[in-house]
């Protein structure tokens, strides 16, 4: 169940960077782009045209722009809430995942040390 909503997550987070990928906002030197992690996980990132920067301050630097008309502005303040959310919703699902993993690996461990010490006729019961 946690990989299909991270499934889900990454859709949304690709319809949303194909949005911020469309007129006005591919004219700017900014681009909303997936980053896949080496945790098999996918967040969103500001990155300039040229991908030599990254990060929010490449979002901040352009949000600033005095020439900026305000609908882009406020525009490109949608999408910063959006991805904003969508890398939180990623992280938690993520994390969720992977300490329930782990607590599975655990408890099968704990059962199959059990068993070691179990007669057999208990453990059919």
């Amino acid at each position: 169940m946690a990989r299909e909503t991270e499934a889900q997550l990454c859709r949304l987070m690709e319809t949303l960077a194909q949005q911020a990928g469309q007129p006005p906002y591919s004219l700017l030197d900014i681009r909303l782009v997936l980053q896949n992690t080496s945790a098999r996980s996918t967040f969103l990132r500001w990155r300039t045209r040229d991908f030599a920067r990254m990060g929010v301050a490449v979002w901040e630097h352009q949000v600033s722009n005095k020439a900026l008309p305000q609908a882009v502005r406020e525009g490109l303040h949608r999408f910063e809430c959006e991805r904003i959310a969508l890398n939180l919703q990623m992280s938690v699902v993520h994390s969720l995942y992977r300490q329930a993993s782990t607590c599975a690996i655990k408890m099968a461990s704990a059962e199959r040390l059990l068993r070691q010490f179990t007669p057999t006729a208990e453990i059919s019961r």
